[in-house]
C-alpha cells in the first residue's frame, strides 16, 4: 500500500501515511541513542491488507518478524494498535506507533504537552529547533531533549496523561495512547521543517523472542480549541483511574482545606532555622491567614534533601518527644502538620542503603546507578520502585510518622514529575527496563496507604505533581504553576484540573500572580512560609480568597473546574469557570494579570447564564452593569468573582 490516509471533515487536510510518512518504526539492537537498524513500512516491502467495514488491518512480514497494524475509522478518531511475533533474531527495543507528520503548522499553533504544570509551546518548530540547541548543562535534568529538533516527554513522569495536542482556536491535531499496562511510554514531537512536526507515541516493549502488541492509540483532527482534545481524552479514559478516598474532612464545608504554608526547618551545613518546639508558634501566625495547615520540610536528621529514605529525628531540633508534643498542640488548636518524605532518592550513606537496600536501585545498561545531585552533600541514587524491600521501608517510615511521631499528613516528594528511569538489573521483579514505574510506584503508593489508614483514617498524604493513574492513591496532588520547571512552553496548569475536577490539586502560590492564579482556578494554596511573614499585601490577599472560599464551599471544595469553556471576556482578562456541585450555579473568576491590590480594574463578560441572578462576590468593590448580552465589571484588585445562579 502506497498511501493510507483519513481525512477529517470540516478540514481539507488530511493524515496520511506514505514511504516518507511512515506509520511506524522499529528500533533494534543497539542503545537507546543508537539504535543497530531502523525499520519502516517500506523496508518489508507491500503488507497484506484485509478490510472489516471501518477497520483496516494492514501484516508485514520480514526475516522471522511479523508486523500487525490495526486501524479503525471511527466518529471522532481512528484508532488502533500494533502488534510483533519474532523468532529472536534481534532485539524490538522501541517501537513508534503512531507516527503523525504533519506539514501544517502555523505560527498560530502551540504544542501541549499533559505535563503536570501543562507545557504549552507556542510556535513550536522553531521553540523545539532552538530549545535543542542549549548547552546540556543548561538544564539541571535533562529529561525532554532526544536530540537535534526533537523532544521527548516520557510517562509516567513527567507526564501526567497519555495525549498531546497541536491546537489553536480553531483546529486541534490529537495523538494519544489510552494504555493502562505496565510499559512506560514516551511522546515525541520532531521538527522536519518551518512548517513541520512529527508528532509520535513511542512503546518499549525490549522484545526478544514471541508476542508484544501495543496499548490502544488514537489520532484525530478536532475543531476547536485544546479543551475538544481534552474532552476526547476524558471520555476515552473515563473510569480507568478513579479518584481517591479522601479523608471526609478535608471537603467537609465546616472543617474544610484550603492549602498549606510550607517552612524549611534544617539545610546540611546551617545553623537549623527553627526547633521542634518552635512549631506551633509557627502556625499561629500560619493561622492568622485561614490555612490550617503546616508543610515541614527538612526536619529530619542531617537536613533537607540528604540521607533519604531514613527519615530520622535530628537531634539538632529536638527530640521525638518534643516533635509529638509540637504535632499534638498543632491539633488542639484544630490544625494539621506535614511531614516531608522522598518517595525516590536513596543516598548510599543512610542506613537502607547499608542494610541491603543497594540492591534496591535503577541501574543503567552498564549496570551503573542513575545519579542525581540537589546542591547537597548527597549522591543520590534513583530507587526501583518495582522492588519490595524499598516499598516495605517507605511504608514503615510512614507509618512511623504517623503513628509515633503523631504527624497528621505526609509529603511523598517526586512520585508524579520526576523522571522515570528504565532499569536494567535483570535480578529485579519488573520483566523489562521499561515496566519498572508503573506497576512499582502504583504498588509504593498504595503499600503507603494502606499503612496510614490503618494507623489514622483522617491522616492525608500529597505528592509532587500531578498524575491520572498515581493520583487515586493520594489525596492532594501538587499542581505546578506559573513558575519556569521542566518545559519549553508556557505554564497551563488548569489542563490537569480540567481533567479531574473531583480532585484536589493545589495551585502554586509563592508570589501574588501565582496566588491570584490557584484562586481562580478554584485550587487551594501552596504558600511559602516566608512568603506569608514578609509581605502583608499578600497575606491581606491570601485572608480575603480564603475567607471567599470557606463562604462558596459549593464550589471552591465541591464544584467542577471548567476552565474558560462557555466563557467570553475582552482581550487581556484571564477568565474562569466553576460550577458547583449540583450544577445549577456558575461561579467566574477574572483576573488582571500584573494587576496589583487597590487598582482600578474592568472587563467585559458575555454574560454566560441569561436569565441567572447575578451576584457580586468579590471584591467588595466589584460594581456590575449590563449592556445586552454583554456585563461591564469594574473593581479595585487583580482578582473579580460573579456567581450566577
Amino acid at each position: 500500500m502506497n498511501k493510507l490516509s483519513y481525512r477529517f471533515p470540516p478540514f481539507s487536510e488530511e493524515i496520511e501515511f506514505t514511504e516518507n510518512r511512515p506509520l511506524f518504526r522499529l528500533y533494534l539492537n543497539g542503545d537507546q541513542e543508537n539504535p543497530a537498524g531502523v525499520l519502516k513500512p517500506g523496508d518489508f516491502g507491500p503488507p497484506l491488507v484485509e478490510t472489516a467495514g471501518e477497520t483496516t488491518s494492514l501484516t508485514y512480514r520480514k526475516s522471522g518478524l511479523t508486523v500487525t497494524v490495526k486501524l479503525t475509522r471511527r466518529t471522532d478518531q481512528v484508532t488502533g494498535s500494533i502488534s510483533l511475533e519474532s523468532d529472536g533474531a534481534f532485539t524490538l527495543r522501541r517501537v513508534q506507533f503512531p507516527c503523525v507528520a504533519w506539514h501544517f503548522v502555523s505560527h498560530v499553533d502551540s504544542l501541549l504537552m499533559s505535563t503536570p504544570w501543562g507545557d504549552n509551546i507556542q510556535r513550536p518548530t522553531k521553540t523545539i529547533s532552538e530549545f535543542c540547541l542549549l548547552d546540556k548543562s543548561y538544564w539541571v535534568h535533562d529529561y525532554i531533549k532526544r536530540g537535534r529538533n526533537e523532544v521527548i516527554y516520557t510517562y509516567p513522569s513527567i507526564l501526567s496523561m497519555q495525549y498531546m495536542v497541536l491546537h489553536n482556536k480553531a483546529r486541534s491535531l490529537y495523538l494519544a495512547c489510552y494504555g493502562t499496562g505496565s510499559d512506560t511510554i514516551t511522546l515525541n514531537a520532531k521538527v522536519l521543517g518551518r512548517m513541520s512536526l512529527e508528532l509520535s507515541v513511542n512503546h518499549y516493549p525490549f522484545l526478544e523472542r514471541g508476542s508484544w502488541q501495543s496499548p490502544e492509540c488514537a489520532f484525530s483532527l478536532l475543531e476547536g480549541d485544546w479543551h475538544r482534545a481534552a474532552d476526547l481524552y476524558s471520555s476515552r479514559m473515563k473510569g480507568k483511574f478513579r479518584d481517591p478516598d479522601v479523608p471526609s474532612w478535608m471537603k467537609d464545608p465546616a472543617r474544610g482545606w484550603h492549602g498549606w504554608a510550607e517552612i524549611m526547618m534544617h539545610r546540611e551545613g546551617e545553623e537549623p532555622l527553627y526547633r521542634y518546639k518552635d512549631l506551633p508558634d509557627i502556625y499561629r501566625r500560619v493561622r492568622e491567614t485561614g490555612l490550617n495547615t503546616l508543610q515541614i520540610a527538612g526536619w529530619a536528621r542531617r537536613g533537607f534533601d540528604t540521607m533519604y529514605p531514613d527519615f530520622d529525628v535530628d537531634p539538632e531540633l529536638g527530640t521525638e518527644e518534643e516533635l509529638r508534643q509540637a504535632m499534638d498542640e498543632i491539633k488542639a488548636m484544630g490544625g494539621h502538620a506535614i511531614l516531608y518524605t522522598n518517595g525516590r532518592l536513596v543516598d548510599p550513606r543512610s542506613r537502607f542503603w547499608q542494610e541491603g537496600g543497594s540492591k534496591a536501585v535503577c541501574v543503567d545498561e552498564k549496570g551503573r546507578p542513575y545519579i542525581e545531585r540537589y546542591n547537597t552533600s548527597a549522591e543520590f541514587r534513583i530507587a526501583c520502585p518495582a522492588c519490595g524491600e524499598y516499598r516495605e521501608h517507605l511504608a514503615e517510615k510512614i507509618g512511623r510518622i504517623c503513628g509515633s511521631f503523631g504527624a497528621h499528613a505526609c509529603q511523598v516528594d517526586q512520585i508524579s514529575c520526576n523522571f522515570g528511569y528504565f532499569c536494567f538489573d535483570k535480578s529485579h521483579p519488573h520483566p523489562t527496563p521499561s515496566s519498572n514505574y508503573l506497576p512499582g510506584v502504583e504498588a509504593q503508593l498504595r503499600k503507603i496507604r494502606e499503612t496510614h489508614k490503618s494507623i489514622n483514617p483522617d491522616f492525608f498524604v500529597w505528592c509532587e505533581g500531578c498524575h491520572e493513574r498515581f493520583g487515586q492513591f493520594y489525596d492532594v496532588e501538587q499542581g505546578h504553576g506559573e513558575e519556569f520547571t521542566w518545559q519549553m512552553g508556557e505554564s497551563m496548569p488548569e489542563q490537569f484540573k480540567y481533567h479531574f475536577p473531583g480532585r484536589i490539586v493545589t495551585g502554586m502560590s509563592k508570589d501574588l500572580q501565582q496566588l491570584c492564579h490557584s484562586y481562580c482556578q478554584g485550587k487551594p494554596f501552596d504558600v511559602q512560609y516566608a512568603t506569608l511573614i514578609k509581605d502583608p499585601v499578600f497575606t491581606g490577599l491570601l485572608k480575603s480568597f480564603i475567607e471567599t472560599r470557606k463562604k462558596y464551599p459549593e464550589y471552591f471544595l465541591l464544584g467542577r473546574f471548567k476552565d474558560n469553556v462557555g466563557l467570553t471576556v475582552n482581550d487581556g482578562v484571564r477568565v474562569f469557570g466553576i460550577e458547583n456541585g449540583r450544577g445549577e450555579g456558575l461561579l467566574v473568576n477574572l483576573w488582571i494579570r500584573g494587576a496589583q491590590p487597590g487598582q482600578a480594574c474592568e472587563a467585559y463578560l458575555k454574560n454566560p447564564r441569561p436569565g441567572k441572578r447575578m451576584k457580586p462576590v468579590f471584591p467588595a468593590s466589584l460594581s456590575l452593569s449590563s449592556s445586552g448580552q454583554w456585563l461591564e465589571l469594574n473593581w479595585q484588585g487583580p482578582v473579580a468573582t460573579v456567581i450566577f445562579e
